[in-house]
Parts: structure tokens; sequence; C-alpha cells
């Protein structure tokens, strides 16, 4: 059966239309696969009423759509007009055509003057709790018939059934929305309690990869090419702090730092020089970027993921094509935004990945995790911005991060620099570590500056120390994470065993998280890891000197 072009009516195109069409999309129906509760009820019409075609239409724009067609062969047909859209639009409760033949208004349609030879029509509408009529229930077949008033009204309340139908899996699509929702955020808690574990241990490694560079650096005096290498070490290792801060972030484990004025033009050339040698060889990358850019107010750890992601995902989407990314800025004086254009002529994505790519762990590559572009979109909402992506398949993608414009210079919010305590390096520190690595580096920095040291591995070990010296002891150098004993149980035994020790409390996390567990005043300073040599001699020295450590930026 060929229904295109067929039922001719009159207009059926009422004023509201847009809110009717608002109301049948809002059901999330149209184009979904055939389901057994509608095909029951067609069926069930077809035997009531004795007629071999019966249909579950829904109207939409242009198109008259079958979500179950009875003896119907074809999915869809031309909207205007027709005899399910013009009871769309009618205030009829039931529409029944006993002889579509002799009917003014159908006498002449192909489909009544041809094959199938259509004379019969009865429809009820399916009427949203809005009054939105939003399609039809209709039975219809080549003989004329009555329609008696049992079968009318029974034809209506099956239409009310189908509604409640249509309304069931609604409300079934949003619980399995919600459930996926809710499986990402318990996906992202137990991202944030491995991130958590990881950090710790990892922190614990970059110590011992930042504080060797440095005394390596300190035995390189002589030796400048050698000292260039060490401070590429030490880069290197502060980027990755950044990044396991970032991480935690995003997991919610760690609150962003402070915004300052960053330059995002350095910024994007410093990540473009850092990724040249793991971006693929045959991939070109331009750089466009507007002289005098204003600065943008934010966080350059977080943004340089931004651009680290959007330029390597770029990069890999131009491998097979050999296409080239342009990295390109530009200000938007009149909005007060400052605008990153990452552009790439690669594969590009159809409209179904482009709808998801910012979902969390959603990927469309062989062994991706679905996390870059979901930190990216928070990254930029917590700035404040936008990101949006524009994409055809073998055009390439570009995406664009528009991000609020500070009139501060990125030169009035440097840092000073920090500056050591002017006092001899005196007493003796507890080192209280379970990482080996952080425990002699410590030693070894503390002892080059003057200081006598003990190293303890756990909390149970400090507190044996502290019992036989406590009266020697000058400062404390405690991390808060330990097998045996953390900071926490150490720290209250102190208190209960009276003992009056300088601490300086090393973690990963946050000082106002540690301070909040812990009792008023316990703690003289806070180290925050991973740690260089100076920020363990400043801790160290303000400690002694009774003064609370604020964290440099």
């Amino acid at each position: 059966m060929i229904f295109a072009g067929s039922l001719v009516m009159h207009e059926t195109i009422p004023s509201n239309d847009g809110q009717r069409i608002a109301a049948l999309e809002s059901c999330d129906i149209l184009d979904t696969p055939a389901e057994l509760s509608f095909d029951l009820i067609t069926s069930m019409v077809a035997q009531m009423l004795s007629v071999p075609h019966s249909c579950v239409s829904l109207v939409d724009r242009e198109r008259v759509w079958f979500k179950s067609a009875f003896g119907v062969e074809v999915s869809e047909v031309d909207r205007e007009p027709g005899f399910c859209s013009t009871l769309v639009v009618s205030d009829e409760e039931v529409r029944h055509i006993e002889d579509a033949s002799v009917h003014p208004e159908t006498k002449k349609n192909s489909l009544v003057c041809g094959q199938p030879n259509v004379r019969f029509y009865a429809g009820a509408p399916l009427c949203t709790a809005d009054g939105y009529r939003i399609g039809t229930l209709c039975a219809f077949g080549p003989e004329p018939r009555s329609l008696s008033e049992t079968e009318r009204l029974s034809l209506r309340n099956l239409a009310i059934l189908v509604m409640h139908e249509i309304d069931l899996r609604k409300t079934r699509a949003q619980l399995e929305r919600t459930e996926t929702t809710l499986r990402q955020a318990q996906r992202l808690e137990s991202v944030g309690l491995v991130a958590s574990g990881v950090a710790h241990d990892f922190n614990n490694l970059l110590v011992g990869i930042l504080g060797n560079a440095e005394l390596l650096n300190r035995r390189l005096v002589s030796q400048p090419d050698c000292q260039r290498l060490t401070e590429e070490i030490k880069s290197a290792g502060r980027r990755a702090a950044d990044l396991v801060g970032q991480v935690l972030a995003y997991a919610g484990r760690e609150d962003t730092a402070p915004k300052v004025p960053v330059d995002l033009n350095a910024l994007v050339r410093e990540t473009h020089q850092m990724l040249k040698a793991s971006l693929p060889p045959d991939v070109a990358v331009h750089r466009q970027l507007e002289e005098e850019l204003p600065a943008v107010r934010g966080q350059a750890t977080g943004l340089r993921q931004v651009v680290m992601n959007l330029l390597t995902n770029a990069s890999e989407a131009c491998r097979e094509s050999r296409g080239d990314v342009t990295l390109s800025t530009f200000s938007n004086p009149d909005k007060d935004t400052v605008t990153l254009i990452v552009a790439d002529r690669g594969h590009g994505m159809n409209d179904e990945v482009k709808a998801r790519i910012f979902e969390p762990f959603f990927t469309s590559k062989s062994g991706g995790r679905g996390l870059g572009l979901s930190i990216c979109r928070r990254i930029v909402e917590e700035h404040g911005g936008r990101i949006e992506v524009e994409s055809t398949i073998g055009q390439g993608t570009k995406f664009r991060v528009d991000l609020p414009s500070c009139n501060q210079r990125v030169s009035e919010q440097e840092a000073e620099p920090r500056k050591l305590p002017k006092r001899a390096a005196e007493g003796l520190v507890l080192v209280v570590d379970d990482e080996s690595t952080v425990r002699e580096f410590s030693h070894e920095i503390l002892k080059q500056e003057g200081y006598r040291v003990r190293v303890a591995s756990g909390g149970c070990e400090a507190l044996e120390i502290l019992d036989a010296n406590h009266s020697e002891i000058s400062v404390m150098v405690l991390d808060w994470s330990m097998p045996d004993l953390g900071a926490e149980e150490v720290l209250a035994e102190m208190s209960e065993r009276r003992f009056k020790v300088p601490v300086v409390l090393a973690s990963g996390h946050l000082e106002e998280d540690a301070r909040a567990r812990l009792p008023e005043n316990s703690i003289r300073s806070f180290l925050k890891k991973p740690f260089d040599l100076e920020d363990l001699l400043l801790a160290v020295g303000q400690a002694l000197d009774g003064r609370r450590l604020s964290q440099p930026a």
C-alpha cells in the first residue's frame, strides 16, 4: 500500500502547531522501533472493527509517522492533507466516515477512487495532558460500514490507552537516562576514590623526581648544559603534578586553585612546544595568534589541559588524512571575551558522535577512555566560558572555546619570589613518611642546610622516637596518610601524651580539608605535595618561627 500524496482534505496546519509539535517531540517516540504493546492494540482494533488496516499515527511537521501499522507496509506518509492530520486539528472525539466515496471531503481522493479503495475510516485522537493532539488511533477498510456507539466508545478508550502507553515509555526513557546519569556519577565516584589513592602514591614519586633533580642541579653548577636538562626534568615534574591536581579536581576530590590573569597566547605556544615530539609527524600545526591578546582570568593548569586535549585530538583526527591543524586566538571586545579555535581537516564526526562527545566515558576512539573532552567542558564552564563544536564528515572539526577576558596584564599578577627564612638552620627535624624517596630527599636537603635529621617510616615509629626524644625535636614533618597510623591518629596521641612539637603537615590534598579534620592549632604549617627543596625549607623554617604557612601559588 502506498500512501504518499493521497488523502486529500482541507488545510490542516493550525496556528498553534509549533506547540503541538513540541509536545509530540517531548514524547521521544518518533522514529523509534516497533513495540509489542502498540502492535497488540492496533491488531485488537482491526479485529474489533473487522477491517484489514489499523494504525497508531503521529502527525509530525511534514509527515504522518506510524508507530504501529497493522496491515500497512509503509512507515510514514506526507502530512498534508489526510484523514489523520484533519482529525488532529479538529475538535472531534471520534472521526467516522462511513463511505469515503460519497463523503464531500474524500470522494475525489486517489486512495478512495483507486487502490486500496478506502471506504470506511474511524479514528480517535491521541491527546497529551496539556490537550495537544499529537496523533491518532485509526482503522480503515475497503467496505462501507457504520460505527456503533459501543465501537466508538471502545475506540476512544483504546486511544486513551495508547496515550498512556506513550506516557509510560517516556517515563521509562527518563528513568533510563537518570539511571545512566547515576551510573556515571558512581563511576566518577569510583574514579575519585582511585584517583585519590593514585595521587597519593604519584605525588610521593614526584617529590623524589623534583627533589633529586634539584639536588643534581646543585652539583652541576659548573655544567650549565646539564643544568638545563635537570630544569627540563623539574618542569615536566611540575606539569605532572598539575595534571594530578586536575584529575582530583575533576573527580571532585580537590577544589580548583585561585584564578589569576593568564596569557592564553603564551599558554598555547608552550603547550604546542611541549607536545611537538608526541604529535603525528605528518600533521602540520599552524598558529594564528592575535597580538596584544587580553588576558583571561583562570587557572593555567586547567586551561593548559584544555589546549592539550583539543590539540591532541585534532592531530589524531588528521593522522590518516594527513590534514593540518590550526590554533588561533582572537578577542571579542564587545563581549569581553577571548576565543580559542582548534580546527582540523581530519575525518570529521557524524551527528550521533558529535551529540555525545562531551559525555563522560563516551569515546569513538579505540583504546580511548572518554574523559578528555568531558574534562575540557568542565574546565571551560568552571572558568565561566563555553565550548562548542562544528564537524562534518570528510571536512574536519572545529572546537571553539570562549573565555571571559580581564583587563589586568599578566605581569601585574606575577607572584613575588619566595623568600626562605633568614635564620640559622638549627635543631633536630623528624621526617615521618611511608615513602622512602620522600624520606631520603627530605633528609638530604635538611642535612645540607645544617639541620640534624631523623626519619620514621610510619606513625608508630614516629611515636616511639617522640617518646624517647620529644624534648630534643624542634619540628616534625608529618605525612597525612600512612598505612599504620595517619596524621590524625599521630596528632591525637601527641596531644594525649602532651608532646609540644611544632608540626608541618605534608599532604597532596587541600590545606583547608586537612585542617577541618584536625583540632585547631594542631599543626604549625602545611606542605603541599609534591614539594620541592624551597617548599620544604620554607615550611620547616616558618614552623620553627611559629608562623602558619601560606601555601605559595
